[in-house]
């Protein structure tokens, strides 16, 4: 049972290392409030809000860098993680990550860039409503 429970431990991690190097690494909340042009507070703020995803990595909240552009969040990421009854921040950075049959074998991701932001919407909504 032990040796078991181990296991799923050790396949946990390694799916959240995964994710994160898909996410292209976690950004620290400073360095999200200077790409933002916002406050520390606004920044988490947005991530209690739900429309920010932060996942808890050693101990402290890092930013998933796939979710920002150089001009700031990515297009219409907000709407669709408000419309997402998904609450989970490692799901939710799972779900934008994971190609989808719904978006012709698109992540969210992929398809929010490609200004899908409709179709996105519709697969968000049906997260966690099965």
């Amino acid at each position: 049972m032990v040796a078991e429970i181990q296991t799923l431990i050790a396949g946990g991690l390694a799916r959240k290392t995964e994710l994160v190097e898909l996410a292209g690494g976690l950004y620290a909340l400073p360095q999200v409030a200077a790409l933002l042009n916002v406050s520390e507070e606004a920044i988490e703020d947005r991530h209690k809000a739900g429309v920010l995803i932060a996942v808890r990595s050693g101990g402290i909240y890092g930013y998933p860098a796939c979710q920002f552009t150089s001009d700031g969040i990515v297009e219409g990421l907000a709407i669709i993680l408000e419309a997402m009854p998904m609450r989970a921040d490692w799901m939710r950075l799972e779900w934008l990550l994971v190609p989808d049959d719904a978006l012709e074998g698109l992540s969210p991701l992929e398809a929010l860039k490609e200004g899908r932001i409709d179709d996105v919407i519709d697969v968000a909504r049906a997260q966690g409503a099965e």
